[in-house]
């Protein structure tokens, strides 16, 4: 930045004249509205002071940089100098990124759903009074002129200025409603202990039932988004009952259906590998392009779980294939992972995946064209605006027994053409990355390479799991503390729950692969921080942290899930099983009193706390934990022949005689001459088992 632009930004500041202050944002959300002509301004005290001083109502416009609406709204109505002039006239302008500040976005949506009555998204549009920053209009997007009964947003913007000059006194008396609402909020009725049950699961799957779509899989129409949190809890309550005379089949068809047709279907990115946002069809045919890291985190795991259960290979194919695409395309020198892909690339949708029908019969010859068309449906009418976005028609097994060809040399045929298309596809103009390192999806990642490097027994993902998770832990800031955004920018905010809930769980799944007592350590330090820093005084954890300086409308406690899982129902699950791993009453105290306090919130909503369900099952019927010590060889043969099976609930941690520093819990489970191994469920541990053959026997017993 010149001098001379410095000065003129410290002069117009002195005079009060709002500018375009993004300039210096390290969010590539907000540069991406640097140069817009409405004097953006960061979410910061300069601006809320601003709005203050002028009396001024907030229009506070929060998005994401893959975000597709909000790019349509920038080019319409943004970059717009006539409404522009508006916004800057009426308005104090603060543009904000959703992936920084998740926890005013939070609130936000949650005062657009109170004010409207439906679901918000992004863009989210809200228009705040100054002083206490309380919402009094909200919307999405809006067009620039009036479509679809939607007004346009020059006209809306006039109307709501002159509203807020007009009609003080009943923006005063809904700000007065909108306080009490979150007052009583949280003002939560606890559950005894002796009360808690599976009434909410049972609700719960029969909701799901119900809600399932018995021919593509997934539930409800369209928009159709994956809902990961909803399938682990299907195919766990599936395992509940693997080994009864009569297993719920229809849970696994439920999750296998819905996992066969994402990745059949154009929501799986059929050249590259990894999953798209969600499908804007019934049929997972067509996605909304952009691709998130905390999608493919979640997703991965669950194919590798299904890959465990089933033996399918093609399960273990989207696996590899997704996990290499993130290497390739979305991992930081430093281990980590970017947080996401746009849908965009030169202004267009789609633009880098799609194909023409001449592109395509530019790059394949005749026969592997023809072999192309049977199996990802390419042959008939382009099914994107013009162009084909490839998706599964007929698998390899169907083509080779179709064609009479060894099935190798179809799947060999089918890779060669894949990557013939992929060094095309690559010569485009890609999409925009946002090249953020978010601590809590990055923790998403590592839990389900953790996962899925275990399932797979590669070492390489396991590999990859714990340099993941050094890097996290390498940019805790100088008081240990996790940080929201890794890297040079790394936003100065304090972490929140997710953070912490993320990385212990992330934790707890590598030391099943390999044990290290430091990251056991650190497991403690990170549970002893969710409890001091985040635990509200009724049960449950705060999203926001106790020394956080900032005031905020409303400060969120919630247990649902939404995008990502509930970080509150992350952080009982792993207070539960580090507390029964250690002994620690405190924990267990924590996770018990978390679910008091949530127990009727899932049963009045039980699909939309299907996280939390888990865990209450979790609570009200704990998990196995094995627990090996002896010679690393021996140890490391127990724990495989452990983990073969899917059994969720069930934790193996194998401790080499030669680990150090160990807590009471565990260093009081000696190891003998040869290998032995201890089966706590819950506070009850077993005498040693001195042989394998016992100790499987234990896992299904």
């Amino acid at each position: 930045m010149s001098i001379c632009y410095q000065l003129f930004q410290k002069h117009t500041r002195s005079l009060h004249m709002p500018i375009n202050r993004l300039q210096d944002s390290s969010s590539p959300y907000l540069l991406q509205h640097a140069n817009d002509p409405v004097h953006w301004q960061p979410w910061d005290a300069e601006a809320l002071a601003l709005a203050r001083a002028q009396n001024k109502p907030i229009l506070l416009s929060i998005g994401y940089s893959a975000c597709h609406w909000c790019h349509v709204m920038a080019h319409e109505s943004f970059s717009d100098k006539n409404t522009a002039a508006i916004m800057n006239e009426h308005f104090v302008n603060i543009k904000l990124d959703r992936e920084e500040r998740p926890d005013l976005d939070k609130i936000y949506q949650l005062t657009h759903q109170l004010l409207l009555q439906r679901p918000g998204g992004w863009p989210l549009t809200v228009f705040l009074t100054p002083d206490q920053h309380i919402p009094f209009f909200a919307g999405t997007y809006f067009p620039p002129e009036p479509r679809h009964g939607m007004p346009g947003f020059p006209e809306l913007i006039q109307r709501i200025a002159q509203y807020f000059q007009n009609e003080g006194e009943s923006i005063q008396t809904q700000g007065e409603q909108i306080k009490n609402f979150f007052n009583s909020f949280d003002q939560r009725e606890l559950t005894p202990s002796n009360k808690l049950d599976k009434t909410p699961i049972i609700k719960a799957l029969t909701v799901l039932r119900g809600q399932f779509d018995q021919q593509f899989g997934g539930f409800g129409g369209a928009p159709k988004f994956p809902f990961p949190s909803s399938l682990e809890f299907l195919l766990q309550q599936w395992a509940l009952t693997a080994y009864d005379e009569e297993p719920d089949r229809q849970l696994l068809f439920m999750v296998s259906q819905t996992l066969q047709h994402m990745a059949r279907g154009g929501l799986y990115d059929q050249i590259r590998g990894g999953f798209y946002r969600y499908s804007v069809d019934q049929a997972w045919m067509i996605p909304h392009f952009e691709k998130m890291l905390y999608d493919n985190a979640q997703l991965i795991p669950l194919y590798a779980q299904l890959f465990q259960i089933s033996g399918e290979p093609f399960y273990r194919e989207i696996v590899s294939n997704s996990i290499e695409w993130l290497v390739a395309d979305m991992q930081h020198p430093n281990r980590a992972f970017y947080a996401t892909l746009d849908a965009d690339s030169e202004g267009v949708e789609g633009k880098f995946y799609v194909w023409s029908r001449e592109e395509l019969e530019s790059v394949l010859d005749f026969d592997d064209l023809h072999l192309l068309e049977q199996h990802y449906n390419i042959a008939g009418s382009a099914n994107f605006e013009g162009h084909y976005h490839l998706h599964q028609i007929a698998d390899v097994a169907a083509l080779a027994e179709n064609t009479n060809t060894p099935r190798e040399q179809i799947q060999n045929r089918i890779n060669l053409s894949k990557q013939q298309l992929l060094e095309v596809r690559n010569r485009r103009v890609r999409p925009q990355r946002d090249n953020k390192l978010l601590t809590a999806w990055n923790a998403l990642l590592a839990r389900g390479l953790s996962i899925s490097g275990r399932i797979l027994e590669s070492e390489n993902i396991k590999h990859q799991a714990f340099a993941l998770l050094h890097s996290i832990k390498s940019e805790l800031d100088q008081h240990g503390n996790l940080r929201v955004q890794m890297g040079e920018h790394s936003h100065p905010k304090h972490a929140f729950i997710d953070e912490y809930a993320f990385t212990l769980d992330a934790i707890l799944e590598a030391l099943q692969n390999n044990w290290d007592t430091d990251l056991l350590l650190w497991a403690c330090d990170l549970a002893d921080v969710i409890i001091k820093e985040y635990q509200a005084e009724n049960g449950g954890f705060y999203y926001t942290a106790h020394s956080d300086e900032e005031t905020l409308l409303y400060r969120p406690l919630t247990f649902s899930d939404d995008a990502l899982p509930s970080g509150n129902a992350v952080a009982i699950k792993c207070l539960l099983r580090l507390g029964y791993l250690l002994g620690n009453p405190d924990y267990l105290q924590a996770a018990e009193k978390a679910l008091n306090c949530s127990y009727l919130e899932m049963d009045k909503s039980p699909q939309a706390h299907a996280s939390l369900l888990t865990v209450l099952d979790e609570y009200l019927e704990p998990g196995k934990q094995f627990i090996i010590r002896g010679e690393s060889a021996d140890i490391d043969n127990w724990k495989n022949s452990l983990q073969k099976l899917y059994s969720p609930k069930t934790l193996v941690f194998a401790i080499p005689n030669h680990a150090e520093n160990l807590p009471d819990a565990l260093s009081s489970k000696v190891f003998r001459e040869i290998s032995v191994a201890y089966v706590c469920e819950g506070t009850m541990c077993s005498a040693a088992i001195h042989d394998l053959e016992s100790l499987i026997a234990q896992l299904v017993n």
